[in-house]
Order: C-alpha cells, then sequence, then structure tokens
C-alpha cells in the first residue's frame, strides 16, 4: 500500500510540473485512484510526499554541464527572406558573377530550376547563406543586375516561440528524469506499465519540440534569398509561314537571277545563234541535192 502511495504521489507531483508548461496529456496521472472515497482519504498524504518529492528536487544540485544544457537563449531570433527578380545582358557572365559572390558569403545553392522558351530564358535560383551575411549579399546580387524587376524582403521575429520550445524541453527534460526515478522505484508490472507509458508519450513530445527547435535554428541561422534571373535574346524559331514567305522570295529571286543571267551571256548566245542557222541551211541544201 505504502508503495502505491508513494508512486501515486510521484505521478501527481509530475503531471502538476508538466500541466503548469502547457502540456494537457499528463492530468490523467494524477486522478489514477481507483475511486473518489479512496483519493479523499489519501489526498493528505499524497500531498505531503508530492512537496516532498518537489523539494528535493529543487534541493538537488546540479552540475555545471547540465546548467549549461538547460540555459536559456534569449537572444533575438529573426529568420530572414529575400526574393529577388532580376534581368541581364548576358547569362553565363552573371551566372559565374553571381557563384563567385555566394562563395566569397559563405553560401551555396540549395535548389535550381531552369526554363528556356525561345527567345526568352530564366533560371530560379535558392540561395542559403549564413545570417550575418545576409544584407550584404542582397545588395550585391542586385549589382549584377541590368534591370530590377522585384525585390521583397521578409523579416520574422520567432523569438518568443524559440524561448517558449526551450521552456517547455526544460521542463519535459526534469519530468522525464523523475520519470525514470519511479520506474526504478515500481514494484509491480501493473506500475511498470503504466511509468513506461507516460514516459513514451513524453519522449515522443521532447523529440517533437527538438525537431522543432532544430529547424528554427537552422532558418534563423541560414537565410534564404530567391533569385530569378532572366535574359531576352532574338528568336531563330522559323515557323511554317516564314518558310512560305523565304521560299516566294526565294523563288523570286532566282527568276531575276536566270533573266539576269540570259542579258549577260548575250553574245555567246548570238553567236550560238548563228552557228545553229548555218548549220540548219547546211543541212538543208544536202538534202535537196540528195
Amino acid at each position: 500500500m505504502k508503495s502505491k502511495k508513494a508512486l501515486a504521489a510521484s505521478l501527481l507531483a509530475i503531471s502538476l510540473v508538466l500541466t503548469s508548461c502547457g502540456s494537457a496529456k499528463y492530468d490523467e496521472v494524477g486522478s489514477s485512484s481507483p475511486s473518489a472515497p479512496y483519493a479523499y482519504e489519501e489526498e493528505a498524504d499524497v500531498a505531503n510526499m508530492a512537496m516532498e518529492a518537489s523539494t528535493r528536487s529543487q534541493m538537488a544540485p546540479e552540475s555545471p554541464q547540465a546548467e549549461t544544457e538547460e540555459a536559456i537563449d534569449m537572444e533575438q531570433k529573426l529568420i530572414k527572406t529575400a526574393s529577388l527578380s532580376i534581368e541581364v545582358d548576358d547569362y553565363a557572365t552573371s551566372r559565374a558573377r553571381i557563384d563567385a559572390l555566394a562563395a566569397a558569403s559563405e553560401a551555396y545553392v540549395s535548389n535550381e530550376q531552369e526554363y528556356n522558351s525561345g527567345g526568352y530564358y530564366s533560371n530560379t535560383i535558392t540561395i542559403r547563406v549564413k545570417s550575418q551575411n545576409f544584407d550584404s549579399l542582397v545588395v550585391d546580387l542586385l549589382e549584377v543586375a541590368e534591370v530590377v524587376h522585384s525585390k521583397n524582403i521578409d523579416v520574422m521575429d520567432v523569438t518568443e516561440e524559440f524561448v517558449d520550445i526551450q521552456t517547455r524541453l526544460k521542463n519535459k527534460r526534469a519530468a522525464e528524469q523523475r520519470y525514470v526515478e519511479i520506474l526504478q522505484e515500481a514494484r509491480n508490472v501493473g506500475e511498470i506499465l503504466q511509468v513506461e507509458e507516460q514516459l513514451r508519450v513524453l519522449r515522443e513530445e521532447i523529440e517533437a519540440k527538438e525537431g522543432r527547435l532544430k529547424f528554427l535554428q537552422n532558418q534563423v541561422g541560414f537565410s534564404t534569398i530567391t533569385l530569378t534571373i532572366s535574359q531576352f535574346r532574338e528568336s531563330t524559331y522559323i515557323g511554317f509561314g516564314d518558310k512560305i514567305g523565304d521560299g516566294f522570295r526565294s523563288g523570286w529571286n532566282g527568276l531575276l537571277d536566270f533573266v539576269v543571267g540570259l542579258v549577260t551571256a548575250w553574245p555567246a548566245l548570238l553567236m550560238l545563234g548563228g552557228l545553229g542557222y548555218l548549220f540548219f541551211r547546211w543541212m538543208k541544201r544536202r538534202r535537196s541535192n540528195s
């Protein structure tokens, strides 16, 4: 009976801690008594045990490493993004310059989407750059442009969410440690299963918060620039109608060239005509004599 009372008191204390940091999933732990009368009878003992457990937890010394790990980072956290659309005269030269600027700013290209249609060429490049180099790189990229079509910069402050997640993680990790201690004191299979289930749910929540925190850290540490480069070129495509027109022009020009050739060769043609006439007369006389 005493072990059950101690287990119930410890679970209740942890539930109160988790409830205070915004989690409603652990309210069920404090109501695990089988009936209301029993709960009222044991209420004073459970409260005293919970208070003692909380006091021991607060008085327990923490190592310097643990204090460092649990420190809350209050520095302002900003997520910066930029969307730029520019036009250039020479894409190859401009792209080489953009790559050089990105390398100098310790940035990298995370995605590219090229588009080429006749006389229009464009490439949308996603660049990730360290937040401290964001502003200077945006200025450098705009200097590459012959024409700036659009520029959009957005800054989102996630300091509040960042601090909130760190606080929740600190409380949940403390609760996890207390659950582990309770698990070591469990006396039967039922108590073990109950505590292990609470540990499983708690650890899933910790992993989710850690994942969100890492995502925010990445977005804050590296800003995102979406750059669209475009170049207009003369079209080399020839349509069917253009081909028909070219055919008529080529035929007419050929006829003109033929006429000009005849006019140019008139002496030779006259000589050939005379020789042909003389040959014809000679053949006619020969037939008459025979």
